[in-house]
């Protein structure tokens, strides 16, 4: 680390002291993707710098701005991607993939995702954003406080059961198998914020992952079969209309078939179930995850900003009318109209800039070297983890106009030429940028066409201790109190539940509106 970039390095312990500090001065339970722009801001440092947190996590270089996110975008994941993932998504998931393997698949799956045919699947996503309604109506007629995060998974679990696997999932109204395994395997990861020994690498996890995985695993693979032993016959109304999983066979059926009838391929090859099913379990892992936390935080920051909120209840009633009840049977026949919500758009993309649920990790090597277009100054990667942090980027001072404050206008074509070229980042760019971004904007505009002027939802951390017992994931929130505790100006900061959670599963009040 001697002559690069970074906070003050003790020659032992690195960087660890570095954390150390940051942990007297905010929430210990913050999300770790928030330490390093945290670590920029507070020791000046520039667009590219060194994190040495060995032996707790490898050797970092952390990227702060997107020209030098560019540089690295086709350079392979970290090993830890392939350490982690397995455990929720499998050995063959398209997240850790590279070259050709990667390219096959990601082909196999491109037409599911295209928005044309999501477009078709809308209907399914307003039957679904509705029975969410029917809870939020019932919270409100109870007048009680709820994690509205858990409430908004279910809702995103159902909608991607039904994208991606044609299924009714009903997980609203009550558990299922494939909800329940996915949730108790993200209890038992690893948890590199937790320091007991026995918390931190708990012996009995590989079982229990063995356990959850099978599950996972028997699920979709009888979806599968099932879905192969029935096609040809009258599925949908609508040919047009074909999940995610139809399509993925199509593709399979195309390649196997080689001048012979697909009649006659009796059942679908192992190897390629196999990987199917990791790529189904990846999509329903970070589909259900992305949407619900980015809507949970569309609703606490436009309860803060009632001016935007104000505003993009009036782009509603221009795009769909004033009468609230039509508005579901409009956007189901008419799903083009979603086009036109340019304002409810800019929110949702602020909100990604603002609360990004992820980052992308790739492996360094030896001769490889990133250089800094400013400078021509060229910085190793030799055994470093090269972290393209999403909150470093996306709130960098340098790049944006006020980072912290939420601006949704920015996003909005008459402000196209202020943003910085490829800076916001949230679904990262290129070739390898998520299958999945489509979907998740989708169907967040759809969920908030059919709330926002229905209910007005607050998160209501005064509450918390009122959720203390109610069985959730969540362990006892630290703060609970009259102090007041925020990072980066906001109290409903990001947390680590596998990926990044609205703290404490926002803890939510929600009324109807007058």
């Amino acid at each position: 680390m001697r002559g690069l970039p970074g906070p003050p390095h003790h020659p032992i312990l690195g960087h660890l002291p570095v954390i150390a500090r940051l942990k007297t001065e905010y929430p210990s339970d913050i999300h770790p993707h928030t330490y390093p722009h945290l670590v920029r801001d507070k020791y000046g440092l520039g667009d590219i710098y060194y994190l040495d947190f060995w032996p707790a996590s490898p050797q970092m270089l952390i990227i702060a701005s997107p020209e030098l996110a560019q540089q690295v975008s086709n350079w392979n994941k970290h090993q830890i991607v392939r350490d982690i993932l397995p455990a929720l998504t499998g050995y063959h998931n398209m997240i850790a993939m590279e070259g050709k393997e990667w390219k096959t698949w990601r082909s196999i799956f491109n037409p599911g995702f295209s928005l044309s045919s999501l477009m078709s699947l809308v209907p399914g996503i307003v039957e679904d954003s509705l029975v969410f309604c029917d809870v939020l109506t019932e919270h409100a007629q109870k007048e009680d406080v709820f994690r509205l995060e858990e409430a908004a998974t279910r809702l995103t679990i159902d909608i991607i059961g039904k994208v991606i696997l044609d299924i009714e999932l009903n997980s609203q109204r009550e558990d299922n198998e494939l909800l329940d395994a996915l949730r108790s395997q993200i209890t038992w990861l690893f948890d590199d914020q937790e320091f007991n020994p026995f918390k931190r690498w708990r012996p009995f996890r590989p079982l229990a992952v063995w356990w959850y995985t099978r599950r996972m695993n028997q699920y979709i693979g009888n979806v599968l079969d099932k879905r192969f032993s029935s096609r040809g016959a009258a599925q949908h109304t609508d040919p047009k209309r074909k999940p995610v999983i139809d399509r993925a066979l199509d593709a399979y059926l195309e390649e196997e078939k080689e001048g012979t009838s697909s009649s006659t391929i009796l059942a679908v090859d192992k190897t390629f179930k196999s990987y199917a099913i990791d790529q189904m379990k990846t999509f329903v892992f970070a589909g259900h995850d992305t949407t619900s936390s980015t809507i949970c935080y569309v609703y606490h920051l436009l309860s803060k900003n009632p001016q935007a909120y104000a505003k993009v209840c009036e782009e509603h009633d221009i795009v769909f009318g004033t009468d609230l009840n039509a508005t579901a049977a409009l956007i189901s026949s008419e799903p083009h109209l979603l086009n036109q919500l340019d304002y409810s758009l800019a929110i949702i993309k602020e909100v990604l800039r603002l609360f990004p649920p992820a980052s992308t990790i790739r492996q360094g090597g030896e001769g490889m070297f990133i250089t800094d277009p400013k400078t021509g100054k060229q910085y190793p990667t030799y055994d470093m983890m090269i972290w393209v942090n999403h909150v470093a980027v996306q709130r960098n001072r340098d790049l944006w106009d006020e980072p912290d404050t939420f601006k949704p206008e920015r996003f909005l074509a008459s402000a196209a030429s202020t943003l910085p070229k490829d800076g916001y980042r949230p679904f990262e760019r290129g070739p390898r940028s998520c299958i999945g971004q489509e979907l998740a904007l989708l169907e967040t505009k759809i969920i908030m066409a059919l709330t926002l002027r229905r209910f007005d939802i607050h998160a209501s951390f005064d509450d918390l201790a009122a959720l203390a017992n109610d069985g959730s994931v969540w362990a006892p929130d630290e703060h609970v109190g009259p102090k007041k505790v925020e990072v980066l100006g906001d109290e409903m900061y990001q947390m680590l539940k596998a990926t990044a959670k609205p703290r404490q599963g926002m803890p939510t009040r929600v009324s109807l509106r007058a």
